[in-house]
């Protein structure tokens, strides 16, 4: 087939942007691919296959603009350009063949207006910001408009969200978990990265060691982390922060809680496999996430997990058998407990992480891109 995939960023330090090159690894295997993008990392894909790329303008600045610029733009590009099949990734195009829906974004408008204490500060940046009326009507277009023809949820969570949110027939919804490239995230890894703990951030083999990974720091629980560990209280539990979000508020909560030299923020990283190696758990008590592919990604690497049961990726999880779940992301007193009991625990520590490596195996990059193929094949 000739595929063209549509997504304005093409690199792996963000969970959609390392799906997508994933994907496309597997797919340019034997069909012919073109990006769709405003910018590609080449360093981050095939070197040996033809893959082409129409470099596609989008508005950096102001950022609310990004989103709706791509999508106008890369319909005078051609969004099909003679290809079989056009996917989009989320709210990046108007018109496509399949919308690979990474989220619901009027799921998570709602339910974050509704978390927030009505016009204070944060709810009207909220309200105001135009950003979020822009991606809702994308999401209009593709899904109530007839933008596109089959829709790839990427947990049930989205699926259900899509009935009724945009009231799609679930005949037209097919849900494909995201994929973890397996070979990539690898329990191996930990002992080839373990002196890493030491040289780079003077940590020892008895320190446990936790990891946050993820760009929206407030949404994915990293206050309730912080919280956590203090109510631990334990020298040896420390956190490794990973994310290109505003740092400044979480530092200065750290040393509140009186965390300072437990809490080491990393920023964007483009180590993600190295850093989950060095840890010990993987913590990430999310209020809203559609899948998380960086749940399946600590899974592989064999680490314990310990997230939300709103986490799409949640779906996979037995709790207390690959992971352990969360009823309540804002409850620090629960998770606390849990960090105590891995901490406690070297055994279940590693019958947990043994678990989710055997279950992180079942979602293979290459499960998702054979799914996902199955699905262009039902249009075509």
């Amino acid at each position: 087939m000739k595929i063209t995939h549509i997504y304005p960023f093409i690199h792996r330090q963000g969970g959609i942007e390392r799906y997508l090159v994933g994907l496309v690894h597997e797919q340019s295997k034997v069909h012919e691919i073109t990006l769709l993008a405003n910018q590609v990392a080449w360093r981050d894909l095939p070197k040996d296959r033809a893959i082409k790329w129409i470099k596609t303008p989008c508005l950096r600045r102001p950022s609310f603009l990004s989103s709706i610029s791509f999508c106008l733009a890369n319909v005078f590009t051609g969004w099909r350009n003679g290809s079989d099949i056009s996917n989009a990734q989320g709210a990046s195009a108007f018109f496509c063949d399949v919308v690979t829906a990474q989220s619901v974004h009027l799921a998570w408008f709602i339910i974050s207006i509704r978390s927030l204490v009505p016009n204070s500060k944060a709810w009207w940046l909220k309200i105001l910001n135009p950003m979020h009326y822009f991606t809702i009507a994308i999401e209009t277009i593709q899904y109530r408009l007839g933008g596109c023809k089959l829709v790839i949820a990427i947990s049930q969570t989205v699926k259900n969200e899509l009935m009724h949110f945009h009231k799609i027939s679930p005949d037209r919804i097919q849900v494909v978990y995201s994929g973890v490239d397996s070979s990539m995230f690898h329990p191996s890894l930990r002992k080839a990265h373990f002196a890493e703990r030491q040289r780079r951030f003077g940590w020892g083999a008895d320190d446990f060691i936790l990891i946050f990974i993820g760009n929206e720091f407030r949404r994915k629980g990293l206050s309730v982390v912080l919280n956590a560990m203090a109510l631990a209280k334990n020298v040896r539990i420390k956190l490794l922060v990973v994310g290109s979000a505003d740092s400044r508020p979480f530092i200065q909560e750290s040393y509140r809680l009186g965390l300072g030299s437990q809490v080491f923020f990393c920023g964007r990283s483009n180590e993600i496999p190295m850093l989950l190696a060095i840890s010990d758990a993987f913590v990430f008590p999310t209020v809203y996430e559609p899948f998380g592919l960086v749940i399946t990604e600590a899974m592989a690497c064999g680490l314990p997990v310990v997230t939300s049961r709103c986490a799409g990726a949640a779906e996979l999880i037995e709790d207390g058998k690959e992971g352990l779940l969360l009823s309540d992301p804002n409850d620090p007193v629960v998770l606390a407990k849990h960090i105590a009991y891995l901490l406690e625990s070297p055994e279940a520590r590693q019958a947990l992480g043994m678990a989710a490596r055997l279950k992180a195996e079942m979602y293979s990059v290459e499960e998702c891109a054979r799914q996902t193929e199955s699905v262009y094949r039902r249009l075509l």
